[in-house]
């Protein structure tokens, strides 16, 4: 812990002390992602209360405000780095501001909800068994819609059916977790394609789930099924007891491939998922025509229970599993809003995905921060510059670069869109 006497405090501070507001503020907090003690996110390594955290600040600000008494102050929000459990810590946010905008005068939060769609729209959910940055897959496409199905299938939300795409050829991979004196049956417009009584507690292993948020977890129990002929309805059921499932596997005939960027991990190669000879590094297109099926965490609610396939080799279901678009932002700011009249966002490069996807989000981010009056901190350079020193090339598929200046490849596109909004 950092104490008010920390040389580093005092030396930052004496050294810019006569420099003005204009050129140079204090950040003191930057990604503040303590976990409130009792924490929403579950166990942690280390958790802080509530006033650990405003003790903390405190601190911090009386070292700067010493020798600086007038210097304008950014700091984090104590959530604002996450914003999928904003409306669960919503009035410790308003806490957090009350207490500083009472006590100092020059100061701004600064809240970090909207940098990476793709890193926080429910990636994890908090079971820990999904690493966005380690594993092999599918690119995700801005906006992010994702849905999953009722994971536990019992009592009153005994079955999950399936409709849209059903030609004949389509294979359904059922992945189980467990089984509690269940009754499976998979049925084809009333015609039984599998049934099996399972008796007593069986549990069985299961993988980690997929990257990016989906929920789809493998199993080492896969019920498998083919269409002999089109159907338009599936019904998976559990007649008695309890089903419990991690993932499911629909693939359509090869007739209906598509093709989609995908990026392998090295990771999967050394934990023997993915075979040496199979890796690819950096974006390629790969061709698919299966469709991975997510389960929701949670068991009770009567959600998610018919899923519709569509031909273009993606799926529906009638809950969304979770989103990232303009509507959720925007909803957000004007949330922030009510909490401060006057506040910053910092938001970050995108994690992978394509071109397309870069510019739309960027546009759309932009465009609500100048509507409701936010003012943006970005480093949109990650997203334009090819040779990134950290993603190397494989920081947007299709990447689309062109000779701009003294760099041969230069995202001159996406440049186009934030210019639109420069000193706006």
């Amino acid at each position: 812990m950092i104490r008010r006497t920390d040389p580093l405090i005092l030396s930052l501070a004496t050294r810019y002390k006569d420099v003005p507001n204009v050129s140079l503020s204090f950040t003191p907090l930057e990604d503040l992602s303590v976990l409130i003690d009792p924490s929403p996110f579950g166990p942690a390594d280390q958790s802080f209360t509530y006033e650990q955290v405003v003790d903390f600040t405190d601190m911090l600000f009386d070292a700067i405000r010493e020798v600086s008494p007038e210097r304008f102050i950014f700091y984090d929000d104590i959530y604002g780095s996450n914003s999928y459990w904003l409306e669960d810590n919503f009035n410790i946010t308003q806490k957090y501001y009350q207490h500083i905008s009472a006590k100092y005068s020059n100061t701004r939060p600064v809240f970090n909800q909207m940098d990476m769609a793709y890193g926080f729209y429910g990636a994890n959910q908090g079971d820990g068994n999904i690493d966005y940055a380690s594993h092999s897959a599918w690119v995700p496409y801005y906006p992010i819609y994702q849905y999953a199905a009722q994971r536990k299938l019992s009592g009153t939300h005994n079955q999950l059916t399936l409709d849209g795409c059903l030609p004949a050829g389509t294979k359904l991979e059922l992945h189980l977790e467990s089984t509690d004196n269940a009754q499976l049956s998979i049925t084809a417009d009333g015609k039984v394609l599998y049934d099996e009584t399972f008796s007593g507690m069986q549990t069985y292993e299961v993988g980690f789930g997929s990257c990016y948020g989906e929920p789809f977890k493998p199993s080492n129990k896969i019920i498998s099924v083919t269409l002999e002929e089109k159907a338009d309805k599936i019904i998976i059921s559990s007649g008695s007891g309890s089903i419990v499932w991690s993932g499911m596997n629909v693939t359509l005939p090869e007739s209906y491939a598509v093709e989609r960027w995908r990026m392998d991990s090295e990771w999967d190669v050394q934990t023997g998922i993915l075979a040496y000879e199979d890796y690819h590094h950096g974006f390629y297109k790969k061709s698919t025509s299966t469709i991975q099926i997510g389960a929701t965490w949670w068991d009770d609610d009567d959600h998610a229970t018919n899923l519709t396939i569509h031909d273009d080799v993606t799926f529906t279901s009638d809950t969304t599993w979770t989103y990232s678009d303009a509507k959720l932002y925007e909803s957000y700011c004007k949330k922030f809003s009510g909490v401060t009249p006057r506040w910053s966002c910092r938001m970050e490069s995108i994690l992978r995905t394509d071109q397309a996807s870069v510019m739309r989000y960027f546009d759309d981010m932009m465009s609500i921060f100048q509507n409701q009056n936010v003012d943006v901190w970005t480093q949109p350079c990650d997203d334009m510059i090819k040779e990134h020193p950290f993603y190397g090339d494989r920081h947007v598929a299709g990447f689309e670069g062109e000779k701009f200046g003294r760099r041969s490849k230069f995202n001159v596109k996406l440049l186009r869109v934030l210019q639109k909004y420069q000193d706006k």
